[in-house]
């Protein structure tokens, strides 16, 4: 039972890392893009769900705040006086 309870933590830890690495790597490519649109959205905060079920840490709270805090795609492109693609 020792050996089964000491495997399932390390596959818990693993699946937290990469869950950690896949947000961190999505909020840093829309910082990039200075924007989120809907599948990021939607796509990060089932990623956040199942961190925050197999009880990680708070700093990628911080990151959730962060990333909600980005501007849609409309409104950066608004904000820019333009449309993607007209070259503005």
């Amino acid at each position: 039972m020792d050996y089964i309870n000491d495997r399932l933590e390390k596959i818990g830890n693993g699946t937290l890392s990469t869950l950690r690495n896949d947000i961190l790597r999505c909020y840093y490519d829309c910082l990039g893009k200075g924007y989120r649109n809907d599948y990021d959205y939607e796509n990060l905060h089932d990623l956040y769900d199942s961190y925050d079920e197999l009880n990680g840490n708070s700093f990628v709270s911080d990151i959730m705040a962060r990333f909600d805090a980005l501007p849609t795609k409309e409104q950066f492109l608004k904000q820019k006086g333009g449309t993607e693609g007209s070259g503005k």
